[in-house]
C-alpha cells in the first residue's frame, strides 16, 4: 500500500515520468491493488494524456485496470479510456 501512495502523490513532472520500458506512474498505480476511483483521478489530474501512454509492450492503463483489478468499477474504466 506503501507503494500506492507515493505513486498516487505524483503531481507535475513526477506524473510524466516514463521509465526505459515505458512505464508511467499510471501504470504502476493500476499494476496494484486494489485501488480506488480517487487515487486514479489523482494521478490523472496531474498527467492527463498518461492514460493514452502504452508501455513498450504496447500495454495501455486500461490493460492494467482491467487484469489487475477485479473489482474495477465502470466508472474507474471510463477514467482511463
Amino acid at each position: 500500500m506503501a507503494r500506492t501512495y507515493h505513486v498516487a502523490r505524483a503531481t507535475g513532472t513526477a506524473a510524466a515520468h516514463v521509465t526505459p520500458d515505458g512505464w508511467m506512474p499510471l501504470h504502476f498505480l493500476l499494476r496494484n491493488q486494489p485501488n480506488t476511483e480517487a487515487l486514479i483521478t489523482r494521478v490523472l489530474e496531474a498527467h492527463p494524456a498518461a492514460a493514452a501512454h502504452a508501455t513498450s509492450e504496447g500495454w495501455m492503463p486500461l490493460h492494467y485496470l482491467l487484469r489487475n483489478q477485479p473489482r474495477a468499477t465502470e466508472s474507474m474504466v471510463a477514467l482511463v479510456l
